[in-house]
């Protein structure tokens, strides 16, 4: 922790702007889980300093690669020009321009290493915490002035509602940081001297993510927290029956509480079930068979940037689904979203893409990336995650550092290579040397 700190204190014999720019960057990462506002606010000054120390930056960490990370970016502009809504094209190109930015600026931005790296994750495991223990607060609050406190009304959209952000997106930081504080308990020097905080951290953490609610990050924490822990244990008797006893504990609680055991159950079920006929309430799954005709009739290009909720509204109005046309609902599947507007030569660029980042965190077995990447791939199932502020920025920023550092790594191990080559080649011809004389 004393590590960490020492990041916000300024070193006058080093170059301020930097110092002050890795402090704002960190800024930036713990208010992420907050209303959307505080982070937009400081990408500003985190640009003027950039700007402001232009001549001295070290432009030569740009390099032609970083363009994959922008391919969302680059997808969506496309889209623009056979669009038939260009307004709704246009505000989100903008919304979606940090995708672009991002591989710009962070790399000149501040020295992209596992120390810088580390403390931004700190920064993300604090601000959750700290967005819990504020919804927590005001659960507790209402629990003891109210005299007909109801539970089921402070979970999902009512627990995260007090900070403005949806429940979805604040578990997917949540996860996020669960995941990496398990990576990093193995790793602690005094690892059973902090055991128990980090684990009590990690059950509040859980804890939150029980009221938040969001199925399918709540079903790939459990998973990733199974398969995390797993090295933790010495024992591996200890670690099943530890796994059972969380297990039966989770599934009393949710089975204790009617809108638990329907969220996460009957509902689930309805969910995905795409043989089910529609009911009273508009599901998912309903929205989903909509979307899937719409790709079928316009299956390569798909519709443009932008036309993707007015396209659906026209159908949702044909099949009168009157929720949600009235809500305006999208795909709430990213996949489907991008079909939808790039057709299947853009699923096709935005799979190879994703499938090229995890391609270089297995190269540097980046464990920190390969776990970012697998919960955005269970968020994508459900959410339009790059249409959202809160997801394009989780998206843009942690895609961006995660990925040129791995980028940085093997093209580390890239050099190293032709020197160990040439060694193991010398040591072979002394051999044959020796062999001969």
């Amino acid at each position: 922790m004393k590590e960490y700190l020492s990041i916000f204190k300024i070193n006058n014999t080093q170059s301020v702007n930097p110092q002050i720019r890795l402090i704002l960057l960190n800024f930036f990462v713990f208010f992420l889980p907050f209303e959307r506002f505080y982070s937009t606010f400081l990408i500003f000054p985190i640009v003027l300093l950039v700007i402001l120390d232009f001549k001295r930056l070290a432009f030569k960490r740009l390099k032609w690669k970083l363009m994959i990370f922008q391919t969302v970016w680059i997808l969506s502009l496309l889209g623009y020009f056979f669009a038939t809504n260009k307004s709704t094209a246009s505000f989100l190109i903008e919304k979606q321009l940090m995708i672009f930015i991002f591989p710009l600026l962070l790399p000149i931005a501040f020295d992209i290493n596992s120390k810088n790296l580390k403390s931004l994750m700190i920064s993300l495991i604090l601000g959750s915490f700290t967005a819990l223990l504020i919804l927590f607060s005001y659960t507790l609050s209402s629990f003891i002035n109210s005299s007909d406190f109801v539970f089921s009304n402070h979970l999902n959209h009512y627990f995260s509602s007090p900070i403005s952000i949806h429940p979805t997106y604040l578990s997917i930081y949540i996860c996020f940081a669960i995941a990496c504080l398990l990576i990093w308990g193995k790793n602690i020097r005094d690892f059973h001297k902090y055991l128990t905080a980090i684990l009590l951290l990690v059950v509040f953490l859980l804890v939150g993510i029980i009221f938040l609610s969001s199925r399918n990050i709540t079903i790939i924490t459990f998973i990733l927290i199974a398969i995390l822990t797993y090295p933790l244990f010495k024992k591996k008797i200890s670690y099943l029956i530890s796994l059972l006893c969380c297990g039966v504990i989770m599934l009393t609680f949710v089975l204790s509480n009617n809108f638990l055991k329907e969220r996460f159950g009957l509902n689930l079920i309805s969910e995905v079930n795409l043989s089910k006929s529609r009911e009273l309430l508009e599901l998912r799954s309903e929205r989903w068979k909509v979307a899937f005709e719409l790709v079928k009739e316009s299956p390569l290009i798909g519709y443009g940037t932008g036309d993707e909720e007015v396209k659906l509204k026209e159908k949702y109005l044909e099949h009168k689904m009157f929720i949600s046309y009235i809500e305006g609902f999208n795909a709430h599947n990213q996949f489907l979203s991008i079909l939808i507007k790039h057709g299947i030569i853009g699923l096709i660029i935005f799979i190879l893409a994703f499938a090229y980042y995890v391609k270089i965190g297995v190269k540097s077995r980046n464990k920190e990336y390969l776990l970012f990447l697998s919960i955005l791939f269970f968020a994508f199932t459900t959410e339009n995650i790059l249409d959202s502020n809160k997801g394009i920025f989780f998206f843009a920023f942690f895609n961006t550092v995660f990925g040129y550092y791995s980028l940085s790594l093997n093209d580390l191990k890239a050099k190293n290579r032709p020197i160990i080559w040439l060694s193991i080649h010398q040591i072979i011809g002394l051999k044959s040397k020796k062999r001969k004389l």
